[in-house]
């Protein structure tokens, strides 16, 4: 049986726009969506932490991952140590207005970096 890779704390990482899975209307969202390929935000933090792409596919949550759950509690560091800070941009991540309708992207991105520097980890949002 192969040895569990630790999972590598990473204080950086960036999210490519057109890559990004976010909240709208009946959208699914997931850490890795099989049919597109998209990420959440959280999913663009996992893969900066060392995670491969067949380890996030079709999760939904990081701490639903077999390497989470593996070394599991609070050993894991940083953000993933932070269960309720990474609900929190969960939801915001997938979030939409009363109306069903997404939040503005500008606010969504600014909320993402202020609860991502919470727990000392800088995102970055590119086109």
């Amino acid at each position: 049986m192969k040895a569990m890779k630790k999972i590598k704390v990473v204080n950086e990482f960036t999210v490519k726009r057109s890559d990004w899975l976010r909240g709208g209307p009946g959208k699914s969202s997931y850490l890795r969506r099989i049919s597109d390929g998209k990420q959440c935000c959280l999913g663009f933090y996992t893969k900066a932490c060392g995670f491969k792409d067949e380890e996030i596919e079709g999760v939904r949550h990081p701490m639903q991952t077999r390497r989470c759950r593996w070394f599991g509690g609070n050993a894991l560091g940083g953000l993933f140590d932070e269960l309720e800070l990474m609900n929190t941009i969960a939801r915001i991540n997938d979030s939409t207005n009363p109306k069903g309708f997404p939040i503005l992207e500008a606010e969504r991105e600014e909320r993402l970096a202020r609860l991502f520097a919470e727990a000392g980890v800088k995102v970055n949002f590119v086109d």
